[in-house]
């Protein structure tokens, strides 16, 4: 194993220590990416659903001559509901596939810096005898 890391150029404590902040970046650009979808799907609820669910809430509750009947408001609000969320699953359908190479990435930054840290301790180990 130590052959195999001096053959990498790996030799010392300061390069390993270098390695774990460059995957640190690197995770910390995977947990922006995974905020953004999250962001992405609260505003599509909110502009698909909410907005309109609340205008047509005060609309049907400030009419003294109510036009929209109760069945009607339930329709539209459940139509709003479901057109939201085939929004929802379609940001899901199209970020899946990218969803799915973070998260592999992601286990493989996180093993390797597991690895790194033992290698770490294992050159302290010498350095100390």
């Amino acid at each position: 194993m130590k052959q195999s890391l001096i053959n990498n150029k790996i030799n010392s404590v300061k390069l390993i220590e270098l390695l774990q902040e460059e995957i640190d970046k690197e995770l910390e650009n995977i947990e922006k990416e995974q905020k953004k979808l999250f962001k992405r799907i609260s505003v599509v609820f909110v502009s698909v659903f909410w907005i309109p669910f609340a205008f047509l809430t005060k609309y049907y509750t400030e009419q003294l001559d109510s036009v929209l009947t109760w069945e009607s408001y339930l329709s539209l609000s459940t139509s709003l509901l479901t057109i939201s969320l085939q929004f929802i699953g379609l940001l899901f359908a199209v970020g899946s596939p990218i969803e799915e190479f973070i998260s592999i990435t992601k286990k493989e930054l996180l093993l390797t810096n597991r690895y790194l840290n033992d290698v770490k301790y294992l050159y302290n180990m010498e350095s100390s005898e």
